[in-house]
């Protein structure tokens, strides 16, 4: 018994002497928008499945539609992550365009999600609203011969991208 807990003592001392180094593919921060609607609660449950199944870190940073994202900037600047993913339409004040700057300066990864962002280069991920809305009419116009097509309307303040794809379809 008396030998058991001495290898155990070792085996313990020994472990925490050397902590388990575990190394991962780099770090990634997520500056989007929370998870009150579908699209950003399944973008957020994808993000969080790629960046473990790949070995990222990932911080995430979840913003409501007129905070400031410039704080969550530099806190990843400052914590040298290797990519920030962020939805240009939280870009509200002239501070995040200029932390956005200085990530692209420093060769941090920028990626734009459900919105261009021409300031600086960006890997944009999206959809081409006015060519998929055009699609859209096309597909009720065939489908719907001969009838009335009436489209309700709600007036609420929509994003940007969806008044894009609202007026697209109402002008077909």
């Amino acid at each position: 018994f008396a030998v058991f807990l001495l290898t155990g003592a070792f085996v313990f001392q020994y472990r925490s002497s050397h902590p388990v180094q575990t190394t991962t593919a780099g770090r990634l921060t997520a500056i989007l928008y929370n998870e009150q609607n579908i699209f950003w609660k399944k973008t957020w449950e994808g993000l969080r499945e790629e960046a473990a199944a790949e070995g990222f870190d990932l911080s995430e940073y979840q913003v409501g539609n007129m905070e400031s994202i410039a704080d969550y900037l530099e806190i990843a600047i400052l914590s040298d992550t290797d990519g920030i993913i962020f939805d240009p339409s939280t870009i509200h004040d002239q501070e995040s365009v200029q932390l956005i700057s200085e990530a692209s300066d420093k060769g941090i990864c920028l990626v734009a999600l459900d919105a261009g962002y021409e300031d600086v280069p960006v890997i944009y991920i999206g959809i081409d609203n006015i060519s998929s809305s055009q699609k859209i009419a096309e597909y009720i116009h065939t489908q719907v011969s001969g009838e009335k097509i009436l489209l309700l309307n709600r007036e609420i303040n929509y994003s940007s991208n969806l008044k894009i794809r609202q007026d697209t379809i109402w002008s077909a």
